[in-house]
């Protein structure tokens, strides 16, 4: 784990966070400039990696939007 100037924790370094996302463990990483966002998730223990690239920075929620594609996909592969 990474740590702020101050010596407190953070789960940010190097522009990448560890998070998690439909209950598993993610490194994620999102940014955006005027009419621009992005934002990419790797699932490391399931070896999955899902972006969205997008040219609408406030037309809908693309974290929801992550989660309702990435639980489509985690579900998919554990049917298999």
């Amino acid at each position: 784990n990474y740590k702020t100037d101050q010596g407190e924790p953070t789960n940010y370094g190097y522009g990448f966070r560890l998070g998690r996302i439909n209950d598993r463990d993610t490194i994620e990483h999102d940014g955006g400039i005027i009419g621009y966002v992005t934002y990419a998730v790797y699932f490391p223990k399931e070896r999955l990696f899902a972006v969205i690239m997008s040219n609408c920075d406030r037309c809908y929620d693309i974290g929801g939007t992550m989660e309702s594609i990435t639980k489509i996909a985690l579900a998919s592969e554990s049917s298999e």
